[in-house]
């Protein structure tokens, strides 16, 4: 009882005028930061709501999805297909076959998984090709083929075909030396040896349409005859576990430099002095006036 009409004393005193104003200031600021740092909490969790439809929507639309191939340009071809938003736990239990491969990662994050097959159909024709033969039949046809194509894709092609040339008696097939006559010739093929170089350049990224947030792999080349068969990509985020533990690592308690304009209660006289300010201190920052990701 004596504590509170001491109180109600104290505040009737007109010498604690400005301190009352000052405290009912800072209060009133304070309110005023609670309630911008709900309003922040709601509209968080709304548009964490929104991205999570929509990262749920593109991703049945990519699982339906299929390549769609083009030409970019005349020597440039396209293939495109929407990718998948994955959690990093969505990857780990329902695609870990985009995983096989990178096994030596598996301590480290994945943050984007792409998974492209292609297959590449050519023909070519008018390769020159080279015969020789020794005195006793044996000889071989080397070939070799070179074409480059734009954006520096190219393709060589070397090969070797050894084989036997021998002389037989056309009466009773009986094999017989070049020299005499009466004979027919037999070629007995032998192993071929090929050699093929392509350089393939191939050009991947993941693109988010900026209005409705859907996530596209693209792959282009300028090899001809290229066919993409199959196309997968992930984009991988971060799940709602790690935001937390994220926001759990904030401070409340630090120390820095204040430099400013502000009030000072002077404890001698009980009057508020307003002017600049410049000092080193602790500060407390509560949890719940941190908003943002």
């Amino acid at each position: 009882m004596n504590f509170l009409l001491g109180a109600w004393s104290w505040i009737k005193n007109p010498n604690n005028r400005g301190v009352i104003q000052l405290v009912f200031i800072v209060g009133l600021v304070a309110i005023i930061l609670m309630q911008h740092s709900c309003n922040g909490d709601l509209k968080q969790q709304l548009a964490e709501q929104k991205a999570e439809y929509e990262r749920a929507s593109n991703n049945v639309e990519a699982l339906k999805d299929t390549i769609r191939q083009g030409k970019i340009n005349d020597t440039t071809l396209l293939a495109e297909k929407l990718a998948l938003k994955l959690t990093l736990k969505e990857l780990k239990e329902g695609y870990s076959d985009m995983l096989i491969g990178f096994e030596q990662f598996k301590k480290q994050n994945p943050k984007v998984i792409e998974k492209i097959t292609v297959n590449n159909y050519e023909t070519i024709r008018e390769v020159p090709v080279y015969a020789k033969m020794d005195s006793l039949g044996n000889g071989t046809m080397s070939f070799s083929d070179t074409a480059k194509f734009a954006d520096g894709n190219y393709r060589n092609l070397k090969g070797v075909i050894s084989y036997n040339s021998k002389l037989f008696n056309k009466k009773d097939s009986s094999e017989i030396s070049f020299g005499k006559l009466g004979v027919y010739n037999k070629v007995t093929s032998g192993l071929g040896n090929f050699v093929l170089d392509q350089g393939i350049k191939l050009k991947v990224g993941l693109f988010e349409d900026p209005k409705t947030h859907k996530v596209s792999i693209a792959a282009t080349t300028s090899y001809p005859g290229i066919k993409f068969t199959q196309l997968e990509g992930a984009d991988i985020m971060d799940d709602k576990d790690s935001k937390k533990a994220t926001r759990q690592f904030r401070r409340t308690w630090g120390v820095g430099v204040s430099l400013g304009y502000g009030a000072t209660v002077d404890l001698k006289t009980s009057k508020v002095v307003f002017g600049p300010q410049v000092g080193v201190g602790l500060h407390y920052t509560p949890k719940w006036l941190q908003w943002g990701k």
